[in-house]
């Protein structure tokens, strides 16, 4: 992952202000490895950015669980062809 994409994680996690999410968030990072966050596609984050900056709620939380389900089955996929 670059250090934009990380950022942009930061700022997004730390405006939603959970407590859980950010508990998971913390645990993801230590048992993801580091070379997937490298390869990883990164595909909604302006979406994401646009339904924040137009106020859509549901939009975007929509995006957001799709971001996260899209990045476990991309991490399920290399962790099986790289084990």
């Amino acid at each position: 992952m670059t250090r934009l994409d990380w950022q942009f994680h930061r700022v997004i996690n730390g405006a939603a202000r959970s407590r859980q999410l950010l508990s998971l968030i913390r645990q993801a990072v230590r048992l993801i490895p580091s070379n997937f966050l490298e390869v990883i596609q990164v595909h909604e984050h302006d979406q994401l950015l646009r339904a924040l900056r137009d106020r859509q709620a549901q939009r975007a939380r929509e995006i957001g669980e799709q971001h996260v389900l899209g990045a476990g089955k991309s991490l399920a996929g290399w962790l099986a062809a790289n084990s």
